[in-house]
């Protein structure tokens, strides 16, 4: 009875104490720090693992001014009672978790394992919080403690999936690897041209239109006659002079996990290793000039989701038609919408039950020269993202585009709690590498 009174002062103590942690919470010597980067497609799913197991009164998230989709900061007080295992008093429960976006999943690979320094936002430039959020002034290099990737770490040998800043390298041996969950991804289309494949398959406003995987990756193919072809390959019927409009393909930069996925699914890369349709802009996609010229081809190259999203956006408020790789998490917009891959849904429920194919199984690596405290958050961390009952618990959104592992779902398919049903896989894409030649593994 005595040891329980004390717990429930300490947690009352605890409680008294919460306020939103500042840039000197943050930096104290007591904060757990982490720095991750990687996949920007599970940066939603990340986060919100991370702040599902926070006391909501501290949160604070951190950004850099003026690169908005670079990365966050989260920090917080861990709640008493977590997914990761951290006890201890309250200083030592704070957290502050920096996951990077920009470059990729690659990034999340790379730098891991050859113990090579990246830039991080330098949290000692933070300020705030101003209603709720702060902001940072500058970067600093730093050698990561973990990564996270779309797709096993094995993809990125392949040379055009290889970040550009590690061309040449080869992946070392300073991290261990495990599986997250599974990542579905989808084809997107401006809105413009959502409407005008709905009026080319004959189809009402609320029915969802559907494009071919092979009509898909021959426009991302090398040598894609687009002076003659266009968009005449999803819009067959269609007469009037939208045909021969302005292609716009807003890809993501080598490197990138939502990329190598692209590759793997449309352009059998790097099995088809002449496959992949270069960049023509590899510049920031909100300052490109998307129009409706014809016979033209803007291949944009953009570092993380963020800006593929806004690669979208600029296409369709210049009329112009573009189509773009993006995970499921993230939420359509008036300015894109998903559209169906061969007749399939792009959907979890869909893609769980092994109807709807574009998707692949995401990984968490971690630095094998970590503090030890560190390297137990992070498996802890990696090993809680991939369990239905916390995928339950994120954004409507970000729940369409996450599944959990067979590994560890209770067989057969669809039985077990209400969040198993939901979440749990029966299909994989585990082991994508041991389909490679020996000298990409």
């Amino acid at each position: 009875m005595k040891l329980k009174s004390i717990a429930f002062a300490a947690a009352a103590l605890i409680a008294s104490q919460a306020h939103a942690l500042t840039p000197t919470d943050m930096n104290a010597a007591a904060t757990l720090k982490v720095y991750v980067g990687g996949a920007s497609a599970l940066s939603a799913a990340i986060g919100g693992l991370l702040t599902q197991n926070c006391d909501a009164t501290t949160r604070t998230d951190y950004k850099q001014t003026g690169a908005a989709t670079f990365g966050t900061i989260y920090s917080c007080t861990l709640l008493p009672v977590n997914d990761f295992g951290i006890t201890g008093t309250v200083a030592q429960r704070n957290i502050m978790f920096q996951k990077r976006d920009a470059g990729g999943s690659g990034i999340g690979v790379y730098p891991v394992a050859n113990n090579t320094p990246i830039d991080f936002i330098n949290p000692t430039t933070c300020t705030g919080p101003s209603s709720g959020t702060g902001t940072c002034t500058s970067l600093f290099l730093k050698a990561a403690d973990g990564g996270v990737s779309d797709v096993e770490p094995a993809m990125f040998a392949a040379g055009a999936n290889t970040p550009v800043e590690f061309v040449g390298t080869s992946v070392g041996s300073n991290a261990t690897s495990q599986a997250i969950n599974q990542t579905v991804f989808g084809v997107a289309v401006t809105a413009k041209l959502y409407a005008k494949l709905q009026s080319d398959q004959g189809i009402a406003a609320t029915v969802r239109p559907t494009v071919s995987q092979a009509a898909v990756g021959q426009m991302l193919r090398s040598g894609f006659a687009f002076d003659t072809i266009a968009w005449k390959l999803l819009l067959p019927n269609t007469l009037d002079g939208t045909q021969n409009s302005q292609v716009t393909i807003c890809r993501r930069v080598n490197g990138s996990g939502t990329q190598a996925s692209a590759n793997r699914f449309f352009l059998e890369y790097p099995f088809n290793k002449g496959a992949l349709q270069e960049p023509s802009i590899a510049a920031d996609s909100t300052a490109v000039a998307h129009g409706t010229t014809a016979a033209s081809l803007f291949v944009v190259e953009n570092s993380a989701t963020a800006d593929s999203r806004n690669c979208m956006t600029a296409a369709d408020t210049a009329n112009g038609f573009a189509i773009g790789h993006i995970s499921l998490e993230n939420a359509e917009t008036a300015a894109w919408k998903f559209v169906k891959v061969g007749g399939q849904e792009p959907s979890r429920d869909e893609a769980k039950a092994g109807r709807y194919a574009y998707f692949f199984e995401s990984t968490g690596q971690i630095s094998k020269t970590s503090a030890a405290n560190v390297k137990s958050f992070l498996t802890s961390f990696f090993n809680g993202a991939g369990k239905p009952d916390n995928l339950a618990q994120l954004s409507a959104a970000t729940q369409n585009g996450v599944m959990a592992n067979p590994s560890i779902c209770p067989d057969p398919f669809g039985t077990g709690t209400a969040n198993e049903v939901k979440f749990c896989s029966r299909v994989t894409r585990n082991g994508n590498s041991a389909e490679f030649p020996a000298f990409f593994r």
